[in-house]
């Protein structure tokens, strides 16, 4: 039997058929723990499903693998590229997944387990944080300029001495509220984004990904932090044949038309994780400002598209470097040693970790040099 299951918010769809593609049944459950173990019990195990990928199916996916089904998640976009009709239901929908199931030609999508699931909400979250805090002062430099205040320049004004100003500036009542409204929620902000950072950190340490993550760090402007997002997202490279599939997967490729002779080149696909392009994309703005081949590659195309197109297309070339790097296990060839342990320390810090993580005799013969010089300090990060 094969069945296909449209699934929305509230309600399961479901549509049977038969091995030569014969309805033999349907039925509309919703979408709860108590009618999926409903349905668990009233089918056979050897049932394949196909369900379309989605926030809301999910769920739904691993508990029926569990139970033991063949479950199959449909990639969304290539189900819609071949499913064009103009009579969508939740029944035609659900009809079609099975179909498609059973002819074998139900698109699929990669579905990352539970360990990368859950890592994935820790780097969204710390993301979402971030923004948020980006936000939060660009109102509090928009509220200075409004009053005529003229910022320090000597100091960060988020720092510890900025916060002083800002908490004894005096402004009108009204304005004054306001400021030590933003205050407070950027001071909850930080404290947030410390123990989310901290949680990470230990992940980038001791975790699944702590080999990867150690490797990626050697990149200028890939911190723990990005690195171990990138791996959250890409999962692992072994199910990419080359770069030009996870390129294409991440959707950092431009859309190509070609008519005749002619061949045009557009915007970026954007086909895949949103996430993984805008942490290369950040990623790509600190590495370009620093000397190396990324910033040769970047300069270069700057000349001749402006900043936009050139930085996109240096997000891409790091994102071909990544992959090389950790399909054939290999360095990366301008690693800067000093900024490399300078950002094993702050791991180590935001992990509350004492001891440095083993390293190879090379890297612990530079580290020994670098420790001596005083140079393990601070380090670059890759964004806010």
């Amino acid at each position: 039997m094969y069945i296909g299951i449209d699934v929305d918010k509230n309600f399961l769809t479901i549509k049977e058929i038969d091995e030569e593609g014969n309805p033999i049944g349907k039925d509309k459950i919703s979408n709860s723990i108590q009618a999926l173990e409903r349905f668990s019990q009233k089918h056979e195990k050897h049932s394949k499903i196909a369900l379309e990928a989605s926030s809301y199916s999910m769920f739904g996916y691993r508990y029926l693998a569990k139970q033991g089904f063949e479950v199959h998640m449909a990639h969304p976009g290539a189900l819609h590229k071949i499913i064009q009709s103009n009579n969508k239901t939740d029944e035609h929908d659900a009809l079609d997944l099975a179909q498609l199931l059973r002819t074998g030609y139900l698109p699929e999508s990669w579905v990352p387990d539970e360990e990368l699931e859950s890592l994935r909400s820790l780097i969204n979250r710390r993301v979402e944080l971030g923004k948020r805090s980006t936000q939060v002062k660009n109102r509090i430099h928009g509220l200075l300029a409004l009053n005529g205040v003229k910022e320090p320049r000597a100091t960060d004004l988020f720092g510890k001495a900025g916060i002083h100003f800002l908490e004894h500036l005096q402004l009108p009542a009204e304005f004054k509220q306001v400021l030590e409204s933003l205050l407070r929620e950027l001071a909850y902000l930080k404290e947030e984004i410390g123990l989310l950072e901290s949680k990470l950190a230990k992940q980038g340490k001791e975790g699944r990904f702590k080999k990867e993550v150690k490797r990626l760090m050697e990149i200028r402007g890939v911190d723990f932090y990005s690195a171990l997002a990138d791996m959250a997202v890409i999962g692992t490279v072994e199910r990419f044949p080359d770069d030009r599939k996870i390129s294409s997967w991440v959707g950092i490729v431009p859309r190509v038309r070609q008519s005749g002779s002619k061949e045009y080149h557009g915007h970026i696909t954007k086909a895949g994780s949103g996430l993984l392009r805008w942490i290369l994309i950040s990623n790509a703005n600190v590495a370009v400002k620093y000397p190396g081949k990324l910033r040769r590659y970047y300069l270069r195309l700057k000349a001749r598209v402006g900043h936009g197109r050139a930085i996109v297309a240096t997000a891409h070339k790091l994102l071909k470097i990544i992959y090389h790097m950790l399909k054939e296990d290999k360095h990366y060839e301008e690693r800067a040693n000093d900024l490399f342990y300078r950002k094993l320390s702050r791991m180590n810090q935001k992990a509350n970790c004492k001891k440095t993580p083993r390293l190879d005799s090379l890297e612990r013969k530079g580290r020994e040099i670098f420790i001596k010089e005083g140079r393990i300090m601070n380090t670059d990060k890759s964004f806010s």
